[in-house]
């Protein structure tokens, strides 16, 4: 029997092949644009930020920085990148890519009037699109009661970062405040703060400005922050604006010496997790009549304990069973977390419901202060007699221009992916060539034809 050498395919390097692009997906953007008319909606919110009406107003420069954010870019000079891409901008809902330059100057204009335009627009878009989900869709959302929800800090790098400074993690952060609608994952309102701003103070007003922005025939609201936002303010105008509240409790000696006066019958098991569930006496001055708070607590041996003294576990247990705990006089300890809340009802299905609305962006066993990361997801809107699926690209537009979305590690590694998950592709041929786009190379199979 005769071995035939198999043939080695020839790889040559191909020039840029300008028919082909890697964004092919923000064409997605650009139809999810024209249906809710996002741009337009930027730009009659309010006047213009600019004296002559010419080029991009404030919405064309909102949505371009959108589309380049989807497209994987983090920097300005990524404008300038994908400039270059001549049949990509051509599917974009903003084809006049405005340079970096271009968005440097617009940007010392954007003062603070300038974002209330933005936010007003974005409350017309949470309307507007709610009235085009499909009837079961609003039907749901409808049935529950609307949770306002606050995450919390967005890790940056760089030492040059202006505002930025490190929490307890020792991460470098700045603090957003957007106030989330979460069974919808809708930005309602936002505020950006610095690594060193308290977000207490806005706090009242932030929530005004969400509950404003919820369509209308919703049941009464729910504001669940994490303990950044541990003030009494904010349950009192919860309570003016129609709202329950429950917020995560700042551990305090007070609390502390709360939480030994439990007795051990009270302590009841969770729902979800090996935990125990009961409620202390701790009442803070100032706050509404009718708070209760809530306590959970997860048993922690030396050897799940960090020696760090930076530790976040560390700080959710006893200072007095701490001691014995890292003196090896006792096997254990507990790890606490409080909400404070008027809610009424069962104390461990209230504890649930709060644990569980954060658990998409953390491990069920960390503590109530870490608020929720939202990552967009896919939506269904109703046009005319059929429903129109809404990707993640495009759902994910919406968030940036609405409120800045959060953007995770995970969301800046995926991205780009979201953005050019449609090519045209080469046919088959007797050998590959790598094409090159404004992102870089790849192999394709050398043919005449392209599909379109």
């Amino acid at each position: 029997m005769t071995r035939v050498a198999k043939k080695t395919r020839k790889v040559v390097l191909g020039a840029p092949d300008g028919r082909i692009t890697p964004r092919a997906g923000l064409h997605l953007v650009a139809k999810l644009d024209k249906l809710l008319g996002i741009t337009a909606t930027i730009d009659g919110a309010g006047p213009p930020f600019k004296r002559r009406q010419r080029g991009l107003m404030l919405g064309g420069v909102m949505m371009a920085l959108a589309e380049t954010m989807l497209a994987g870019g983090d920097f300005l000079s990524d404008l300038d990148h994908q400039r270059k891409d001549q049949v990509g901008l051509q599917l974009r809902a903003v084809p006049n890519l405005p340079a970096s330059t271009t968005v440097i100057g617009l940007g010392k204009r954007f003062d603070e009037l300038a974002r209330a335009h933005v936010e007003q627009a974005n409350a017309t878009l949470v309307k507007g699109v709610f009235g085009l989900l499909p009837e079961k869709r609003r039907a749901d959302l409808a049935a529950q009661r609307p949770t306002i929800e606050y995450p919390t800090d967005t890790e940056v790098y760089g030492r040059k970062k202006r505002g930025s400074d490190f929490n307890y993690q020792g991460q470098r952060v700045y603090r957003p405040r957007p106030a989330v609608w979460a069974e919808a994952g809708w930005a309602l309102a936002a505020d950006f703060g610095s690594g060193r701003s308290d977000p207490r103070p806005q706090a009242p007003a932030l929530l005004a400005r969400a509950i404003s922005a919820l369509p209308a025939g919703l049941s009464r609201p729910i504001v669940r922050a994490d303990s950044g936002f541990f003030d009494a303010k904010l349950a009192t105008a919860a309570l003016t604006l129609h709202c329950d509240y429950a917020i995560a409790v700042k551990r305090t000696d007070a609390v502390w010496r709360a939480e030994r006066k439990i007795p051990d019958g009270d302590w009841q098991r969770a729902i979800g997790m090996d935990a125990e569930v009961a409620e202390c006496d701790y009442v803070p001055k100032g706050w509404p009549k009718g708070s209760r708070t809530i306590c959970r607590r997860v048993k922690v041996t030396a050897a799940e304990l960090s020696s760090d003294p930076r530790s976040r576990r560390r700080r959710t247990i006893d200072p007095n069973q701490l001691s014995l705990l890292t003196s090896g006089e006792a096997d254990f300890a507990y790890a606490y977390s409080f909400i404070i809340t008027n809610l009424s009802g069962d104390i461990v299905d209230i504890e649930a419901w709060f644990r569980m609305r954060a658990r998409p962006c953390r491990g069920e066993d960390q503590g109530f202060e870490t608020g929720s990361r939202y990552a967009p997801h896919a939506i269904r809107l109703r046009v005319g007699e059929r429903d129109v699926d809404v990707g993640r690209t495009a759902r994910a537009q919406h968030l940036v221009v609405a409120a800045g979305a959060d953007r995770s590690r995970r969301e800046r590694r995926t991205r780009p992916r979201q953005a050019s998950s449609t090519r045209a592709r080469m046919h088959s041929g007797t050998r590959h060539e790598p094409r090159w786009t404004a992102r870089g190379p790849y192999i394709t199979r050398r043919s005449s034809r392209v599909l379109r």
